[in-house]
This record gives structure tokens, sequence and C-alpha cells, in this order.
């Protein structure tokens, strides 16, 4: 029902995540140009839905929030 998105320090590409219900799929980050809209690279995640992401502005790296499949009981 949400997602995240960051745009990259130059403002040229934005990165947004999939979300994806646990067992059917494997979630994934998608880069896309701000000049054409064109997809730029799909990268694929360990984990569940990738939901908060920073583009961080000095280092130039992406960092994103998901929770890991597992038992947590």
């Amino acid at each position: 029902s949400m997602s995240g998105c960051a745009f990259s320090p130059d403002c040229s590409m934005v990165v947004t995540g999939t979300a994806v219900k646990k067992g059917h799929g494997t979630p994934q980050l998608h880069v896309f140009s701000t000049r054409t809209y064109e997809p730029l690279a799909r990268v694929d995640v360990d984990g569940a839905s990738v939901v908060p992401i920073l583009w961080h502005p000095k280092l130039n790296q992406i960092l994103l929030g998901n929770q890991v499949p597992g038992d947590y009981s």
C-alpha cells in the first residue's frame, strides 16, 4: 500500500522499490532516468518489500529498509 522513492544527488535518476507478498516474488529496486523516464537498472533485493529509501548525497550510495522473511515469534 506504500512505496518509497529517492532522487540521485544530481537529480538525473530516481529509484523506487517494489512490494511483494511473502513468498510471492522477489523485491527489487528500479532506477529510472528523470529526463527520459527510461528504466536504467533493476536490482533484486533479499528480504521483503522495499519501502524506505535514501540516496545519500555525499556517499552516492542507496540505503534501503526492508524486513528479512523469517520466524519472528
